[in-house]
């Protein structure tokens, strides 16, 4: 950990000039940084809290404290408009490693300050992804503060893997890089700059035992590049990326394999790319009307592949909820709408476990009359239909429908739809519209979905 502190005597204007030459009448104000390891890096790039002294590679907090010691009691602290905190690391042969210019951070500050009247602490945070000698720098021209620190940061040798963010969807591509580091401080006599590196990528097949068998699909390797003799003083890094094109969704396996003596060189990883559910719910009638037909239908197709579906909650087999909630708009679009009545529909089997889900069926819901809630009069509702397995919601979707009680009687089913249910706009909440939308999004109209 690393404290410096400066005080100076300081108007709040920009100052020319050497700084820290007068006193002002309002305040005496003094600038304190605190330098430490917020969080180091595993082996996959991922962050770990860090308590200890040292500072090491990971991500590196700078903590400022301002303290304005006042001298009158009536003293105003005027807020600058502008104030840019610049902060660059170089590591000890002059390469940039980091730079960042903050305009706010410096009159937010102020601005608490002078509300509080009290010190305020600033805190941003810089990534040092590898250990060496740095030169630490940060500079305030509005208050001509600046300020040089040389630090040494350590790290171990090591093999970190990183993924991009989308690597586990389903329509994306995967990327994969694996960053071979000496560590520091380090003998450069143990690198040879020969040594190999390479990725292969497996995708991972059940058999008809269920054993998983791995099928290469791409592979890539180079020559490490970690011999520096005449740079001791920073650790030496290289990487190795592999991309894979919009893979199916399944299991997979990185296999890594390295001549370099470093830990984790070889080894592998598996992971999994998720499929989304791709479902349609085709209303069959827009029209509920209990004294012609006492249910309420759709026809539902569904299609998911990986990872199959596992039992959830209290099940003993893998299933499939498809939950159908009547629900009556507000005369508020924006308040929630009332629930008038709930059903739900299982599909279950042990296959469902092994392979991939592909269903078409008709939904039917029964039994919205004999609910206390149900309107006595001709009303416009909306089906809110919810698809769950695996944990959780996999899809969503709303049915607009016009519900006429058995004491009503049959009229013309098509004069009432083109009148009511298709003339309505519903959000995927279930919420009417006063009208047609204007603002971009996915909206219910005449029974289906309309992107904006």
């Amino acid at each position: 950990m690393l404290v410096w502190a400066a005080a100076c005597c300081l108007s709040l204007a920009p100052m020319t000039g050497s700084a820290q030459t007068t006193e002002t009448d309002d305040y005496y104000f003094r600038f304190r940084q605190t330098i430490f390891t917020k969080h180091t890096y595993d082996n996959l790039f991922q962050a770990e809290s860090y308590t200890g002294d040292e500072l090491r590679a990971g991500i590196l907090s700078y903590q400022w404290g301002v303290v304005a010691d006042k001298k009158r009691k009536d003293a105003v602290i005027d807020t600058p408009e502008r104030a840019d905190l610049e902060m660059t690391i170089t590591d000890a042969y002059g390469r940039e490693a980091f730079h960042k210019v903050d305009s706010v951070i410096i009159p937010e500050t102020f601005k608490q300050m002078k509300m509080m009247r009290t010190a305020q602490s600033i805190e941003t945070s810089v990534p040092v992804v590898c250990g060496g000698q740095y030169n630490l720098s940060w500079n305030i021209p509005y208050f001509s503060l600046y300020k040089d620190s040389v630090v040494t940061v350590i790290d171990a040798p090591s093999v970190r893997l990183r993924f991009g963010k989308a690597m586990t969807v389903v329509g994306h591509d995967v990327d994969m890089w694996a960053f071979y580091n000496t560590g520091y401080p380090f003998d450069v006599t143990q690198f040879t700059g020969t040594e190999q590196a390479k990725l292969t990528l497996f995708s991972l097949t059940p058999d008809e035992q269920g054993n998983a068998v791995p099928n290469e699909l791409k592979s890539s390797s180079k020559t490490l590049d970690l011999y520096h003799p005449d740079e001791p003083l920073v650790a030496a890094m290289d990487s190795l990326e592999l991309t894979y094109e919009k893979p199916e969704p399944g299991e997979y396996l990185l296999n890594m394999t390295s001549e370099c003596e470093l830990p984790n060189a070889n080894r592998q990883f598996t992971f999994s790319v998720n499929d989304t559910l791709r479902a349609n719910v085709t209303p069959t009638q827009t029209v509920y009307d209990v004294a012609a037909d006492p249910a309420l239908r759709y026809h539902l197709t569904m299609n998911y592949r990986y990872p199959y579906v596992q039992p959830s909650g209290n099940d003993k087999v893998p299933a499939v909820y498809i939950f159908t909630n009547v629900l009556k708009p507000q005369e508020d679009e924006w308040m929630k709408p009332d629930t008038l009545m709930s059903g739900v529909s299982k599909i279950e089997g042990a296959e469902l476990a092994k392979q991939t889900l592909d269903w078409e069926g008709d939904i039917e819901v029964k039994g919205l009359e004999t609910q206390e809630t149900a309107p006595a009069a001709e009303t416009d509702l909306v089906a809110e239909v919810v698809i769950f397995f695996n944990d959780k919601v996999q899809y969503r979707t709303v049915i607009p429908f016009t519900y006429i009680p058995s004491t009503v009687g049959i009229r013309s089913a098509k004069t009432r739809a083109n009148t009511n249910a298709e003339a309505a706009w519903y959000d995927l909440q279930g919420r009417t519209l006063k009208s047609s939308p204007a603002s971009k999004g996915i909206y219910v109209h005449n029974g289906v979905k309309v992107v904006r």
